[in-house]
């Protein structure tokens, strides 16, 4: 059984598919045939945060999105070196209000999930895709993550039994960009948003060998034109890499993409107080909110977007403004450390003072406003540096906010 959540919704709603490849059990060195089994899939290293990830997606999907159609049902695969990351429970991430009405149900009986292998991912994609065509209007969600390559600019994801059919090893995959578009000629789909944590890394082997057609459960014609309502965002460009965090808290960037969807990404494009997170949006944010993490900063971050929907639709809407992020940045860096620097609301009052880090930047989360603020810097007299106020408006996370205090 892979589906993990249903309620009961009256009209369009939203279907999710959550993948978390974490293990190849069949691409080990004890599965190693010289001259048969590929180079490099002779030892395929596990990703436990690929576990990780998929779970802390279901956890905002299930506790704090907002979605533009409601939540009706999350279909969940999982797997990983240890038992607990083939299992996942949701029941704790609901909001008590959530139980009133059409309460949420788990229609399993323990917290297992499927292994993600093509077989599973190509039954549960056929019973998602049924669920998502079966009332107009749906909204398909898919976030995947594991090891991954790329096809040309096509994201492949590798799925567990990887390596397991020796007459075609490297058949196990999902191609995402052919699942988007199907997802594009599909009628009944109003809007569909595909997230890929996994490498873009270019594999000649996948040119050599007969990839086969992985698990595939939709039909996709490329030479019938579609609606362009599919959002595609990968991990990583074609010869590109992503990289963890740690096992325990999913891909870097998952992290960013939840970031951005909890608000880092909020846009009001009506120019009224009425907050969402859009997918042009979040491809816009996503290298700079992974700036914001200085730890990261060794490696490089190279996402990818190959499609983008032409539609205005939000992903998620905020009932509150939501928290963004304001980067105040003072010309000379150095000033930071020395100087008095705030930011004061529309009537003046401090909201927040900077701690007088040594750093070169100053990353303040803040709550979103249509409204003016003000950042002021202020330095003792021999300083060297000038006193300064700027407006500014929090309308959306402002990530090189510079304050010229020569």
């Amino acid at each position: 059984m892979t589906l993990i959540y249903q309620r009961q919704v009256n009209g369009a709603a939203t279907h999710a598919l959550i993948i978390g490849v974490g293990a190849y059990p069949d691409a080990k060195m004890d599965k190693f045939v010289p001259g048969t089994t590929p180079e490099l899939l002779k030892d395929v290293r596990d990703l436990p945060s690929a576990s990780a990830g998929a779970a802390a997606f279901c956890d905002w999907l299930i506790g704090e999105a907002a979605l533009d159609q409601p939540l009706a049902s999350i279909a969940m695969l999982s797997n990983g070196p240890a038992p607990a990351h083939g299992q996942y429970t949701w029941h704790a991430r609901v909001q008590p209000a959530q139980l009133n009405g059409n309460a949420p149900s788990d229609p399993r009986g323990n917290p297992a999930v499927g292994v993600p292998n093509t077989a599973n991912v190509t039954s549960a994609g056929t019973q998602w895709l049924s669920r998502l065509n079966s009332v107009a209007g749906n909204v398909g969600i898919v976030f995947i993550c594991g090891h991954g390559v790329a096809v040309t600019s096509q994201p492949f994801v590798l799925l567990a039994d990887l390596n397991q059919n020796p007459v075609n090893p490297w058949g196990a995959f999902l191609n995402m960009y052919d699942l988007g578009v199907g997802l594009k000629q599909a009628p009944n789909v109003s809007a569909a948003y595909l997230f890929v944590d996994a490498c873009g890394e270019m594999v000649t082997d996948l040119y050599v060998q007969n990839p086969g057609v992985g698990a595939k459960f939709i039909r996709s014609d490329p030479f019938v034109g579609g609606t362009e309502k599919v959002t595609l965002m990968a991990a990583a460009a074609s010869s590109y890499f992503t990289y963890e965090d740690s096992p325990t808290t999913g891909g870097r960037f998952t992290q960013t993409l939840l970031r951005a969807l909890r608000g880092k990404s909020a846009r009001n494009p009506s120019g009224t107080a009425q907050w969402g997170a859009y997918p042009i949006a979040i491809h816009e944010d996503l290298k700079s909110l992974y700036s914001l993490e200085q730890r990261w900063q060794r490696q490089p971050f190279e996402p990818v977007s190959p499609m983008l929907p032409t539609t205005t639709a939000a992903i998620v809407t905020y009932p509150e403004p939501p928290d963004v992020t304001v980067n105040v940045v003072l010309d000379p860096t150095q000033a930071l450390s020395i100087g008095t620097v705030s930011i004061r609301d529309p009537q003046g009052a401090i909201l927040h003072t900077c701690p007088g880090i040594a750093a070169d930047s100053w990353p303040q989360p803040m709550r979103a406003s249509i409204y003016p603020h003000f950042v002021s810097a202020s330095f003792t007299n021999g300083s060297g540096y000038r006193d300064v106020e700027q407006v500014f408006c929090p309308n959306r996370s402002l990530y090189h906010h510079l304050v010229n205090v020569r």
